[in-house]
């Protein structure tokens, strides 16, 4: 249909109006309007589950270059403590192959000395606040930066990687402030859905073995289900077994399932297990220590009396890959993915205690009306 012009008279003047016959056209947006349009999808996008992951690890990537280039060796000065250690290496190989073989007792007098001096000097750098500058540039590649970025914004802190300009130290503070509550976010949203994933599976998995184990008992004991002569518990029972297939008409929602707290406290147990493993093996612990460095790693405890990249054979590991240390990367994704498997068998565990109490309380209440 053609457009209709429309002459109206307003207040003494004429003006067209263009009226369309399905309706007033939609305005359109300003430049302003779009933007903040922009705005509330990027926000929305940010708090949703994927933004959230995303975000964090953009967070810790950005972070770790941060981090690496403000603790560069650069900008800390001269290596002190670097020359103390490579003269007494030489003094030590000069005494060595003069005296050693010919008098041991000369020798072994001469060597705690300089390793008295040198312990003297180290004391007096570090009283001066001088740093290890070869040490702390190995410490701080991109590898350490990023594990340092997780057990800042995790409040694990180890200690054995810390900021010693003053510019780390006040960039440390502000990404604390962002980032803890960023990463509560990311436990919240995750923990979530990994708990509804898991009671998903628990309801299909265990609802349909339970399903089969009564069927089966009913068939050895020659009942029909549902029969007429079938006792009203028995009915209940498979109803309820029979309510986790997607065809029943009374079928339970997921948000209903209460996971049993020994299966929540195993699937953690699981976990720390398997960190147990693959950490013993890297760093040459025995499984004690190893289950212990990652329990006390998960609770954000980090008392840093085991810490991850203290094999004997890290420096070989780093060459092969380019400069880049395997065990610090693994570890982070470790605590990353192993902060979410708590946070959701803390979730489990609280809506399993939770179900019972009020169950219970109903009982009583009931009882004692």
């Amino acid at each position: 249909m053609e457009t209709v012009d429309v002459q109206s008279i307003v207040s003494g003047s004429s003006s067209r109006h263009l009226i369309h016959p399905g309706g007033p056209t939609k305005p359109r947006l300003t430049f302003l309007g779009s933007v903040k349009k922009a705005v509330r999808i990027f926000i929305a996008w940010v708090f949703s589950n994927v933004g959230v992951c995303v975000l964090v690890l953009g967070y810790l990537a950005v972070g770790a270059f941060m981090f690496k280039e403000i603790e560069a060796q650069d900008g800390l000065g001269p290596d002190i403590i670097g020359r103390h250690r490579n003269l007494t290496i030489l003094l030590l190989w000069n005494s060595t192959v003069t005296h050693n073989m010919l008098d041991k007792q000369t020798w072994t007098k001469e060597v705690e000395s300089i390793i008295a001096d040198f312990q003297a000097a180290i004391v007096e750098a570090e009283s001066e606040g001088l740093e290890d500058v070869e040490a702390n540039a190995k410490v701080w590649n991109y590898s350490g930066a990023f594990l340092y970025s997780i057990t800042v914004i995790t409040t694990i802190g180890f200690g054995h990687i810390v900021p010693v300009t003053p510019l780390g130290k006040i960039m440390s503070i502000f990404y604390a402030v962002f980032g803890v509550p960023l990463f509560l976010l990311y436990l919240s949203n995750i923990g979530n859905i990994m708990a509804r994933s898991f009671k998903w599976s628990y309801k299909n998995l265990c609802g349909c073995y339970i399903a089969k184990r009564i069927i089966h008992r009913h068939e050895a004991q020659n009942v029909v289900p549902y029969s007429d002569n079938q006792d009203y518990r028995e009915q209940d029972s498979l109803s309820l077994a029979f309510s986790t297939d997607t065809s029943a008409s009374e079928k339970k929602p997921t948000e209903q399932v209460a996971v049993p707290v020994v299966l929540s406290l195993a699937v953690m147990v699981s976990y720390l297990c398997g960190g147990a493993i693959l950490f013993g093996e890297w760093e040459g612990w025995d499984f004690l220590d190893g289950f212990y460095f990652c329990f006390i790693t998960l609770t954000t405890i980090g008392f840093g009396d085991l810490l991850p990249g203290d094999a004997v054979d890290q420096d070989d590991d780093e060459e092969k890959f380019g400069g880049i240390n395997v065990q610090f990367i693994l570890c982070s994704l470790y605590i990353l993915f192993g902060m979410a498997v708590i946070a959701m068998t803390f979730n489990l565990m609280q809506e399993r205690v939770i179900k019972n109490i009020r169950s219970y309380g109903g009982k009583f209440w009931k009882n004692k009306s």
